[in-house]
């Protein structure tokens, strides 16, 4: 029996958690892409464009994708 079927028999038993893991797993990367290009349209269209009815909005998006991505790496900060 090879390495991967083994892991494979495993999470049958798990499968809830397995995939809950790899569902964070994908969110967290996603997460990685998401707060610079928040950033990019803070200062690109909000600010260039003094657009400051949407500062808010954006700023508080950057604060919520920052702050799940350090609860999810663990540091005990949440």
């Amino acid at each position: 029996m090879t390495p991967v079927w083994r892991v494979f028999a495993y999470l049958k038993r798990y499968l809830w958690m397995a995939a809950g893991t790899l569902g964070w797993a994908v969110l967290t990367t996603v997460m990685i892409i998401v707060f610079p290009a928040v950033t990019k349209f803070i200062i690109d269209d909000v600010i260039a464009e003094r657009r400051t009815e949407l500062l808010l909005p954006g700023v508080g998006i950057a604060a919520g994708v920052f702050f799940s991505r350090i609860c999810s790496m663990g540091c005990g900060f949440c």
